[in-house]
C-alpha cells in the first residue's frame, strides 16, 4: 500500500517509510476553491474486457484501467487472470460512476460467449479471437 501511494504521488519511498515509522504528521494545505473543481462529483469508472491467453474474455471495472491491467499481467489481479494470463486489453468503456459500471459489467457477464464476442465486435470490428495484436501489447 505504501509503495502504491509512493508511485502515485511520485515521492521518494524512503521518506514515506520514515513518515509512517515515526508517525509524523504531514501538514496539509488548505483546499483551494476553484471553479469547475471535481470535488463532490463521482469519479468516472471504466468497464474493461481482457482477452486471456486461452482465448477467453475477462470483464472487470476499475477507476484506473492501466494500473488494473498491469496488476492482471503481474499476477496480482483477479484469480481468473492468474490462471489465464492476459493477452491484450480489448475494450475500455467509460461510465459516470461505479454503480453504472457495475450494472454494465453484470449485464455483460450474463451474456453467452458468442454474444460477448459480438459485443466486442461492435467497438472493435477488426478484432479476431486468438490473434495477437503486437501494436496493443
Amino acid at each position: 500500500m505504501i509503495y502504491d501511494v509512493c508511485m502515485a504521488k511520485n515521492r521518494d519511498l524512503t521518506s514515506i517509510n520514515q513518515l509512517v515509522t515515526h508517525k509524523a504528521r504531514v501538514p496539509r494545505k488548505p483546499a483551494a476553491k476553484v471553479l469547475g473543481s471535481n470535488k463532490g462529483r463521482a469519479k468516472p469508472w471504466f468497464l474493461y474486457i481482457i482477452e486471456c491467453a486461452d482465448g477467453s474474455l475477462y470483464t472487470g471495472v476499475a477507476v484506473d484501467v492501466h494500473l488494473r491491467y498491469a496488476a492482471h499481467v503481474t499476477g496480482s489481479g483477479a484469480r481468473y487472470t492468474r490462471a489465464r494470463p492476459p493477452r491484450r486489453l480489448l475494450l475500455c468503456l467509460q461510465y459516470p460512476d461505479r454503480s453504472a459500471a457495475l450494472k454494465a459489467e453484470y449485464a455483460l457477464k450474463q451474456l453467452g460467449v458468442a454474444q460477448k464476442r459480438a459485443y466486442v465486435n461492435l467497438y472493435v470490428p477488426d478484432w479476431r479471437p486468438g490473434v495477437r495484436d503486437l501494436a496493443v501489447d
